[in-house]
C-alpha cells in the first residue's frame, strides 16, 4: 500500500495558476477589441483560456460554443469588411463619364499639344475605355447613346460647350455638359436648349444638330433649310 501511495504521489503534478500560465491569450483576448480582424483573435484566445479551465465535457461543449461563434463572427466579419452596396443612378455615372473624358482631353493636349479630333482618338490614346464614350442612361427599348463632342475655338470669348450627352436622360429630362472651362454640369433639357442659342455655342449647335442631336430650339431654327 505504501509503495503504491508513492507511486501515485510521484505522478502529481503541482497545480498551475490558469491566469499565470495563460496570461498571453489574456493579452490576445483584448486585442479583440480591434474591429474585424480583432474578432478573430479575440473569439481564439477567449476560448483556449476558458479549455484550460474546465474538464473533458466542458471542453466539448466549448469546443461546440466557440465554431458556432466563430461562424457568427465570420459572417458578421464580412458584412462590415464589404460594407454596404452603393447603387450609383445613371445620372450621375453619366456625370462621372464626362469628368473622366474632361480629363482625358487635357491630358491628350498636354501629351501632343493639340486638341483631341474627337473621343475615340481618346480611346485610341489610352486614355479612356471604350465604354466610357456611352452613356449608362437606359432609354426605352434598352438602347444607349453616346456622347457628342467639338473642339473649341483656340480663345472663345465666354465658356463654350465642347460635349454633352446625345439625349436627354429621360423622365428626369436632364443631360451632362462639359465646357471649355472645364466645368462638368447636370442641367436641365430647358437649361440645354436656352446655352444652345447662345451666339457663342451656336457653332456647337449646328454640329450637333447634324450629328443626329436634337436641341428642341435649335432644331426648330433650321427646320426650314
Amino acid at each position: 500500500m505504501s509503495q503504491l501511495s508513492s507511486g501515485t504521489s510521484s505522478e502529481q503534478r503541482p497545480a498551475r495558476d490558469p491566469l499565470a500560465t495563460n496570461h498571453w491569450m489574456v493579452v490576445l483576448a483584448v486585442l479583440g477589441a480591434v474591429p474585424v480582424f480583432g474578432m478573430y483573435i479575440g473569439w481564439v484566445a477567449s476560448m483556449m483560456a476558458a479549455r484550460s479551465l474546465v474538464d473533458g465535457r466542458g471542453r466539448k461543449l466549448l469546443a461546440t460554443l466557440a465554431g458556432g461563434a466563430l461562424a457568427v463572427t465570420t459572417v458578421v466579419g464580412m458584412a462590415i469588411a464589404m460594407g454596404p452596396v452603393v447603387t450609383v443612378p445613371p445620372a450621375s455615372r453619366c456625370w462621372i463619364n464626362l469628368l473622366d473624358i474632361r480629363d482625358a482631353l487635357q491630358a491628350y493636349q498636354d501629351e501632343h499639344g493639340q486638341v483631341a479630333p474627337d473621343l475615340q482618338t481618346l480611346v485610341t490614346a489610352g486614355l479612356l475605355d471604350e465604354h466610357q464614350l456611352t452613356c449608362p442612361f437606359k432609354h426605352p427599348k434598352g438602347a444607349r447613346s453616346g456622347y457628342f463632342y467639338m473642339p473649341a475655338p483656340s480663345a472663345p470669348p465666354e465658356p463654350v460647350i465642347l460635349a454633352c450627352d446625345m439625349r436627354p436622360h429621360g423622365r428626369s429630362d436632364t443631360r451632362s455638359i462639359l465646357t471649355s472651362d472645364r466645368s462638368v454640369r447636370l442641367v436641365s433639357e430647358q437649361e440645354f436648349q436656352s446655352l444652345t442659342q447662345l451666339p457663342h455655342n451656336a457653332t456647337f449647335a449646328a454640329a450637333f444638330r447634324a450629328a443626329g442631336g436634337r436641341p428642341k430650339a435649335t432644331a426648330r431654327s433650321g427646320s426650314g433649310g
